[in-house]
């Protein structure tokens, strides 16, 4: 091979001369023929220069090349395509370089999820080296989420996670769970696959959506990953996307070579209790003697300080070897002391609002736990549970003058009536009351986002003249 490429070298250079030749040749005229001799050889030499640079260059990557044949190829290293050009070089260059630090901790995270992840892979039959993508999509982070709004290792979005079996609401979040969700990833890879083909093109309607990958294919006529990344059908995130894989999969194999030094974190073990109800995750961390970090770590779907109201069963983890004597702990526990949410009675002129401010939660957070469907549904006397501990106090708020809300004071043929917000008013009863509509309100005042209003806040309403008094 490398007397091969030598001899190619050689007859290179040898037509490289006689072109060199021909160009020095005179024009016209002897004091021409010395000029152009003299910057002809300057140049000559220069080129003889780069040439052997050149040469010398094409001989050391064929003795890499034939170190690198020497060991495992690069097939026999991955169950999955790899390729290596310029692209997955620069990624390389990168994760080694400025990007350093990023990937190192990428790498040590990985130590706790990539055994579990590619076995999962494995029993759905799939490439376990698909796991690097996880890598690349969140560094192996259950808790990372992104500006659009996708989340957990493999950066699932909603409408995507809930068609692959996964709970996405206001308790649970299983797109953050390392098992449930790499679950439902092997099962839309799989998908993926079958629909393109190629495992390029899967990763790449894995970051950019199917429909994206298959309007490139058919407005090219063209299959290959390589030839779409060259158009302007793929945005530059997806044209990227499968070199950075490439690399840090290259990277991740073998990470001493690339000079990682990598300390290993304990693996995602657990043991599971099946909690029948409600129950403080303070509560299990104090009677079974595990850290509040411990559970949840190892709970990471949970969103909120309890488990699920609205299961009847909850699998809970705890750490390896704790599960029987959780179990029986917790047994011992009378079930009313599991969660102890804070009570309100609702007074003339209380609003869900005002309580989440002083509890500092939100309203969507007391409807849901309270099973209402409209705010303005509430009366005096009615006992309200708040997604607060029992002890938690009130903080004091202060309503002050309000807010001027109205934009301007003048409408033509309307007479401007300034209205001051009552404590439990809606934008619909304002409307109501005074037969406007609900978007000339907002129209004419600066109304908050979700239409939050405060107590004492000053709108305008603009009348008809005829409908004064």
């Amino acid at each position: 091979m490398r007397s091969f490429l030598i001899l190619i070298a050689t007859g290179l250079f040898g037509t490289w001369w006689i072109t060199s030749c021909a160009h020095v040749l005179p024009s016209s005229g002897p004091e021409k023929r010395k000029e152009t001799s003299v910057e002809a050889y300057g140049e000559s030499q220069t080129y003889t220069e780069e040439l052997t640079g050149d040469i010398i260059g094409i001989l050391e990557s064929v003795e890499l090349a034939e170190e690198a044949e020497k060991s495992v190829p690069l097939e026999e290293q991955f169950d999955i395509p790899v390729a290596l050009n310029e692209k997955v070089q620069f990624f390389i260059n990168y994760f080694t370089g400025k990007g350093r630090s990023i990937f190192s901790r990428w790498l040590q995270r990985s130590t706790q999820y990539m055994d579990l992840m590619k076995s999962i892979l494995r029993e759905n039959g799939l490439p376990e080296d698909l796991v690097y993508m996880a890598l690349i999509e969140s560094g192996f982070n259950p808790h990372a989420y992104s500006r659009a709004r996708a989340a957990g290792p493999w950066q699932f979005m909603k409408a995507t996670a809930r068609r692959y079996g996964l709970r996405v609401d206001f308790w649970v979040d299983e797109r953050r769970d390392p098992i449930k969700s790499t679950i439902a990833a092997a099962k839309y890879l799989k998908d993926l696959y079958e629909t393109f083909g190629h495992w390029f093109l899967a990763a790449a309607g894995y970051n950019a959506g199917e429909r994206r990958v298959l309007r490139a294919m058919r407005v090219t006529g063209n299959r290959d990953f390589w030839y779409l990344a060259r158009t302007r059908y793929l945005k530059r995130e997806t044209r990227e996307y499968v070199p950075k894989l490439i690399a840090a999969a290259l990277i991740a194999k073998n990470p001493e070579k690339y000079g990682f030094k990598i300390d290993p974190l304990p693996p995602f073990e657990f043991d599971v209790v099946n909690v029948e109800g409600v129950v403080d995750l303070a509560v299990v961390s104090r009677v079974c003697g595990i850290r509040f970090k411990q559970i949840r770590r190892l709970n990471p779907a949970l969103r909120r300080w309890f488990t699920p109201p609205d299961v009847k069963v909850y699998p809970l983890r705890v750490p390896k070897g704790k599960g029987e004597s959780c179990q029986r702990a917790l047994k011992r526990v009378p079930r009313k002391k599991w969660v102890q949410f804070k009570k309100h009675r609702l007074r003339r002129g209380d609003t869900l609002w005002e309580l989440a401010l002083k509890y500092r939660t939100s309203v969507r957070e007391i409807m849901r736990l309270n099973g209402l469907r409209n705010p303005r549904r509430i009366r005096p006397g009615m006992t309200i549970v708040l997604p607060v501990r029992k002890d938690a106090r009130p903080r004091r708020i202060y309503l002050g003058r309000g807010r001027k809300l109205y934009v301007t004071t003048k409408a033509p043929g309307r007479k401007a009536v300034f209205y001051k917000v009552r404590p439990g008013d809606t934008l619909w009863d304002i409307s109501n009351r005074f037969g406007v509509s609900i978007r000339d309100l907002k129209r004419w005042n600066r109304i908050p986002r979700r239409n939050l209003l405060r107590p004492n806040d000053t709108l305008v309403i603009f009348l008809r003249t005829d409908r004064e008094g």
